[in-house]
């Protein structure tokens, strides 16, 4: 049987070619956009940020697998929307995990290398945590809530922590 894959945050530069690498794979794809551009069958537009709607979505999908690249990204971007932001980023992924508690899907989480505090070091996964932005303070507590809703509901994950993406926005 075909896994089921639900991937937040399709229309960014990363969701785009993941979804178009995904869509070549043995997978069952819904793929979540705050605007869906191209009419096309597995696409549904969904603002994180509104729990029914994240709620209603993942209930009547009951993926597998959800890939979440949702929120508002870059350190420019994050900066000049502060507000914005912290509220899509993190509410957005509290909404995400919450709708997740009854099914339990696996969560793989674009993080960022913002979480870390300027260093010239080689970093590790176990490196201090200390975000100077708010790009990385959103990836931060987004990060720690998906481990407390590990640890509470035993939801499983894997988060990454990306560099930065070079691409057409």
């Amino acid at each position: 049987m075909k896994k089921k894959i639900l991937i937040t945050g399709g229309g960014g530069i990363l969701g785009r070619i993941l979804v178009q690498e995904m869509q070549k794979l043995e997978y069952e794809l819904v793929v979540l956009e705050r605007k869906v551009h191209k009419k096309v069958s597995n696409h549904l537009p969904c603002d994180i940020t509104n729990l029914d709607e994240v709620k209603k979505i993942i209930h009547m999908h009951n993926p597998d697998i959800i890939i979440h690249l949702a929120g508002i990204t870059g350190n420019a971007e994050c900066e000049e929307k502060v507000h914005k932001a912290i509220f899509t980023n993190i509410m957005g992924t509290h909404n995400l995990l919450k709708a997740c508690i009854k099914n339990k899907p696996k969560i793989i989480f674009a993080s960022s290398r913002e979480v870390y505090a300027e260093t010239k070091e080689i970093l590790k996964e176990s490196s201090l945590l200390d975000p100077k932005n708010i790009n990385g303070i959103t990836k931060m507590f987004s990060e720690i809530l998906i481990r407390d809703f590990h640890v509470k509901y035993k939801i499983p994950f894997v988060i990454l922590r990306f560099s930065n993406f070079i691409g057409e926005a």
